[in-house]
């Protein structure tokens, strides 16, 4: 079954005191006003009001096909950055899985964070013109199926930082073939898979999606995270 989520298209909002804030989903539920400016579409998911404990109104995907389907926006296109993306989890997987990605078929791929195996996380930006990539991963072991995560990817358009739960990650950087820049396609931005490969999606608790478009720096990340830890119904550690 799909569900229409609505979306109120707000633009910088108090919600986020960071203005370059360009996407806000907390996905509390199926009818919440969200920073974005797009309907989007949700496939089979459910929202719990406390699951686990100290996990509060998130998403509840499956591994069974469930995703969320938000359309395209140009605001979600960033060439060569800047940008960030900021998540919650609990995760039920440690393999391969599509967290958040903007990477449709052939043609429409951009950027997609994911999970690589092993517990590691990793990003992908496409060059669709020139056919390369440029991949930064995590080293292993930085999650696992047993705990709650706050996630956040930064891009300046050279250097890939992860941070999890507000400690930074070291990354190594795999480019394949030629690679320019990423273009501005027709590709969707999906939660918890993404159109190439739908079998990637994932088992987890999803909740506070957030695009940015620029770098967070640390003083950003100290105020997410402050935002977290003051205000309920989201996250607390």
């Amino acid at each position: 079954m799909q569900r229409r989520l609505f979306i109120e298209n707000q633009g910088a909002s108090p919600e986020y005191p960071i203005p370059e804030t360009v996407a806000y989903y907390p996905l509390i539920s199926d009818s919440v006003a969200l920073i974005g400016g797009i309907n989007g579409v949700d496939t089979d998911v459910t929202y719990d009001v406390q699951s686990p404990p100290d996990f509060q109104n998130s998403a509840n995907m499956r591994d069974e096909g469930e995703y969320i389907n938000l359309g395209d926006s140009d605001l979600w296109s960033f060439n060569n950055g800047p940008f960030s993306v900021s998540f919650r989890a609990n995760f039920r997987f440690t393999n391969a899985r599509a967290i958040i990605s903007k990477w449709g078929v052939v043609g429409n791929r951009e950027w997609n964070l994911i999970s690589a195996g092993a517990g590691a996380l990793a990003v992908t930006f496409l060059d669709e013109v020139a056919g390369g990539n440029k991949k930064y991963q995590t080293g292993i072991f930085k999650i696992s199926n047993t705990g709650n995560y706050w996630v956040v990817m930064t891009y300046d358009g050279t250097n890939v930082s992860f941070w999890v739960n507000g400690v930074e990650q070291s990354t190594t950087l795999t480019p394949t073939g030629s690679y320019a820049t990423m273009q501005n396609t027709a590709g969707e931005l999906w939660i918890g898979s993404m159109p190439e490969n739908i079998s990637l999606d994932i088992d987890a608790h999803i909740g506070e999606v957030i695009l940015f478009s620029k770098k967070l720096e640390a003083v950003d990340i100290a105020i997410i995270k402050d935002k977290y830890d003051n205000s309920l119904p989201y996250y607390t550690e």
